[in-house]
C-alpha cells in the first residue's frame, strides 16, 4: 500500500486560481496552447496542486479561462517563488495578457443523482449539448457576505439533486470584498434554465449581481498520481 493510499483529502484550506488569458494581437491559438500545455505538464509535478479546468470563451475570439485548484495555499505561495513556475508564467505573459486572481472556496458542489458524472473530466468532449458555466456574483452591499453564502448554501442542497447537474462551486476573491466566482457543469441548457428558475437561486439574487460566460471545454486534469 502507498504512503498516500486510503488517506482523504483536506479540502478545509482549498484555494482556487482564477486565470484570464486574452491572445495578444498576431499570436495564433495553437503557440499559446503549446505554451499553456506545457505549463499544465509542470504544475501536474507541484506538490500542493489539486486540479484544473482550462476553457475557452464561447463568445469572445483568443480568451482563455482557467480554474487551478490548490490544497494548500503556502505550497502555492512556495511553488510561485520557483525559477521554473515563474518562466512558465513569464512564456505565457509574452503570449496573452494575463489576469490571475485568489479566491478561497467556500462550497464544493458534487452531483447526487445517477448519471455520468466523468463529463466535467473528459478530455475527447464533443458537442452533445452540455455546457460548462462561469459565474461572477458580486453582492450589492459588502456587509451581506454572511447572508449570500447561506442562501447559496441552500441553492447548492438543490444542485445535488438537479437531473443534468454534474459539479459546480463557489469561491471568493480575496482581492475585492463581496465579489465571488463558480464555475458549473451541465448535461443541456435546459436542465440549467430549469434550475435558475428555482426559487432557490432566486433568491440569492436579491443579493447578488450575476454575470454568466460560458465557457468551450479544452481540458481538465489532477495533480500527477492523483486518480481519486
Amino acid at each position: 500500500m502507498s504512503e498516500n493510499e486510503g488517506k482523504k483529502k483536506d479540502f478545509s484550506r482549498l484555494t482556487t486560481l482564477v486565470g484570464s488569458y486574452r491572445l495578444r494581437a498576431g499570436v495564433e491559438a495553437a503557440v499559446f496552447e503549446a505554451a499553456y500545455n506545457a505549463f499544465i505538464d509542470f504544475r501536474t509535478k507541484v506538490p500542493g496542486f489539486g486540479a484544473h479546468q482550462a476553457a475557452h470563451s464561447a463568445a469572445v475570439p483568443g480568451l482563455y479561462r482557467e480554474f487551478a485548484w490548490w490544497l494548500d495555499p503556502d505550497l502555492l505561495d512556495e511553488a510561485q517563488t520557483e525559477t521554473a513556475y515563474a518562466g512558465h508564467q513569464e512564456a505565457l505573459a509574452a503570449l496573452a495578457e494575463v489576469e490571475i486572481r485568489r479566491s478561497r472556496n467556500v462550497y464544493q458542489i458534487n452531483s447526487e443523482t445517477e448519471q455520468d458524472e466523468s463529463a466535467a473530466e473528459d478530455d475527447d468532449q464533443e458537442d452533445d449539448g452540455s455546457i460548462l458555466l462561469f459565474t461572477a456574483f458580486t453582492l450589492t452591499q459588502e456587509d451581506q457576505r454572511d447572508a449570500f453564502e447561506e442562501a447559496y448554501g441552500r441553492y447548492a442542497d438543490v444542485l445535488r439533486s438537479r437531473a443534468g447537474f454534474n459539479y459546480g462551486d463557489l469561491n471568493r476573491y480575496t482581492d475585492v470584498p463581496g465579489s465571488y466566482v463558480g464555475i458549473g457543469y451541465w448535461g443541456s441548457q435546459q436542465q440549467y434554465d430549469d434550475t435558475v428558475a428555482d426559487p432557490a437561486y432566486r433568491a440569492l439574487l436579491t443579493l447578488a449581481d450575476a454575470d454568466e460566460e460560458y465557457l468551450k471545454h479544452i481540458s481538465w486534469g489532477r495533480a500527477e498520481g492523483d486518480d481519486d
